[in-house]
């Protein structure tokens, strides 16, 4: 255990941590508070992407969640909900006080396709409302390794989620960016020396399709576990429709971004750690405070109109 004093409070750093561990691998209904960083990003009241909390007051997700013309004060992220439509009496809604996007961000599929959000309020922890660990810029995680994406997407490209509109989970395995890059120059006419898939990009999935995050799952996370801890190694970005052959889902390498991230705040951990090696994670961190740096005050803000 790890223990950081904060004003003569001693407070307990935690990051990536469950209470429920059911799960089931293929696409289905995940278990109440499996994945408690889980937020919903809604505009006018409906949900338009999924987005991760790595603290207290902060949420991950894709640059394209922030359309240039959207207004700001229409946003609100809905934490500890396991059901849209039938809301846990423990979830909370908190408006966005401001956000970042990654100013290398140029539209679909582009990179840079990453965004940091600030709650007005901080949010309190409970089973269902905790913060995923951050990779740091060394970590890599091995192709093949299994790992689950989360989200309140579309089942299949063009329907929508039925019913209470339950959290979804599906188990994938990484593919290296090479590899992917040759899946997605299958069966077009792109010069093999262009790039698809870019440093900050890796992929998961199959090649045969069928599992795979879509629409609306868009900013939510790619979590992997590594030595007892959830860490959200990638953000949904994009794809080629939903679950085709040869077009597995791609996402925001959340390691390439970890300067960009720690350049907007002062002296805040967010449970960065390297799990390259082996060896039992012994201090798990986050932060239960931030303060806001004049980086990121002067960064790309949304207006609040």
């Amino acid at each position: 255990m790890f223990f950081l004093p904060l004003t003569n409070i001693c407070v307990l750093l935690v990051c990536g941590q469950v209470v429920k561990q059911n799960r089931i691998v293929g696409g289905a209904d995940a278990s109440l508070n499996a994945w408690p960083w889980q937020a919903s990003l809604q505009y006018q009241g409906k949900h338009v992407c999924g987005a991760t909390l790595i603290n207290s007051e902060l949420i991950l997700t894709a640059a394209h969640c922030f359309p240039k013309n959207a207004v700001l004060s229409n946003y609100q992220a809905n934490l500890g909900n396991y059901q849209l439509l039938n809301p846990d009496p423990n979830a909370v809604w908190r408006r966005l006080s401001q956000v970042a996007v990654h100013e290398n961000y140029t539209g679909d599929g582009s990179s840079g396709d990453i965004a940091l959000a600030q709650l007005e309020q901080p949010v309190h922890f409970t089973q269902g409302i905790l913060p995923a660990c951050l990779p740091d810029a060394k970590t890599q995680f091995p192709k093949g390794s299994l790992c689950w994406v989360t989200g309140w997407g579309s089942p299949t490209y063009g329907a929508n989620l039925g019913g209470l509109k339950t959290l979804q989970q599906v188990q994938l395995p990484l593919i290296d960016t090479m590899t992917c890059d040759d899946l997605f120059h299958i069966g077009t006419n792109i010069s093999p020396t262009t790039r698809e898939i870019q440093d900050d990009m890796f992929c998961a999935g199959y090649a045969e399709g069928k599992k795979d995050a879509c629409l609306g799952d868009s900013g939510g996370p790619l979590v992997c576990q590594a030595d007892g801890a959830w860490f959200v190694a990638g953000i949904v970005s994009w794809g080629d429709l939903c679950g085709l052959s040869n077009r597995p889902g791609v996402y925001t390498r959340v390691s390439f971004y970890q300067d960009w991230i720690q350049s907007h705040f002062s002296g805040v951990q967010f449970g960065l750690m390297n799990v390259t090696g082996k060896g039992n994670m012994e201090e798990p961190p986050y932060s239960s405070h931030i303060e806001l740096s004049s980086t990121f005050l002067d960064s790309i803000w949304l207006a609040l109109l």
